[in-house]
């Protein structure tokens, strides 16, 4: 079994939104990554729960007896096929953090700098 691997070497919860290219960890704001792949797979979503998972399937609908239809979810023990995903939201974030960083420099360098 191998669980996800964060920045700092440890794993928890992960949601990877296929349909809308966002990968959600933990309680962090989500990030925009390519999950292309996982949609011309058929999957919807991946879900991870520190030890386990499941894969969530896009569905269609039987017109003729006029229902959703979708393919029960797979139960999962191992991340590393979406490892990427992980690593590439890890890779965002950090971008993000250094924008944000750099913002909070640019802003109190205006205020230290003197008036005229």
């Amino acid at each position: 079994m191998l669980p996800p691997i964060m920045q700092g070497g440890y794993s928890m919860r992960v949601t990877i939104v296929a349909d809308d290219n966002i990968v959600l960890v933990g309680s962090q704001f989500p990030q925009t990554v390519d999950c292309s792949a996982l949609v011309a797979e058929g999957k919807h979503a991946v879900q991870w729960y520190e030890t386990y998972g499941e894969v969530e399937f896009k569905g269609g609908f039987d017109v003729e007896r006029g229902i959703q239809t979708r393919p029960p979810n797979q139960f999962i023990t191992d991340f590393s096929p979406y490892q990427s995903y992980l690593d590439a939201y890890n890779v965002e974030r950090a971008k993000e953090l250094a924008n944000e960083e750099a913002t909070l420099l640019l802003k109190e360098k205006a205020q230290l700098a003197p008036t005229k």
